[in-house]
């Protein structure tokens, strides 16, 4: 038992060192592309608009930028039949919110913001300082930065306007 979890231990951080080299050396880690995105090339180092699903990120971010959250934009990609990125038929609420916080639909490429905790096949975002910066380039701009930070804003307001997370008693009696 002991001698086997040493040896994936090593392992795995073996790997991990051959991926943080990967992006190092400017080159995207993941197997498929960043929804929106195709390879640019055979050895897949970098990215270039998907004439297909690039036009569903930027109408995302148009929706957004227009007041709708993220359960209205999903429900309006659901009901004109766009399939999402694992090609199902029903947009989630998690599809939708990790598109509009993606840093990388502005351009800006990390590798490394997302860890998977040891226990457990939950997933969570790392501070984007964090992450290993990728070269310009290796991921073209769907989005202009400022489009990306008023969606931001948007989506914290929404946050702090929620009814399930607002627990203030006051609103409740404004609200009705």
């Amino acid at each position: 038992g002991g001698r086997f979890r040493a040896a994936q231990r090593r392992q795995h951080r073996g790997a991990a060192r051959g991926r943080r080299a990967r992006a190092e050396s400017g080159k995207l880690l993941s197997s498929a592309p960043l929804y929106g995105y195709r390879w640019a090339d055979a050895e897949r180092t970098r990215y270039e608009p998907d004439p297909e699903t690039a036009p569903v990120v930027r109408r995302i971010f148009a929706l957004a930028l227009q007041g709708l959250g993220v359960t209205a934009i999903a429900d309006a990609l659901t009901a004109d039949g766009i399939p999402t990125p694992y090609g199902k038929a029903r947009w989630s609420l998690t599809t939708v919110w990790r598109i509009l916080t993606n840093r990388s639909y502005t351009g800006e490429a990390r590798a490394f913001t997302w860890r998977r905790r040891t226990s457990g096949k939950r997933s969570y975002r790392r501070e984007w300082q964090a992450g290993v910066a990728l070269p310009p380039g290796v991921v073209p701009p769907l989005i202009d930065p400022a489009s990306f930070a008023a969606v931001q804003e948007g989506l914290r307001l929404n946050r702090l306007r929620s009814a399930r997370r607002n627990r203030s008693p006051e609103l409740w009696l404004l609200r009705g």
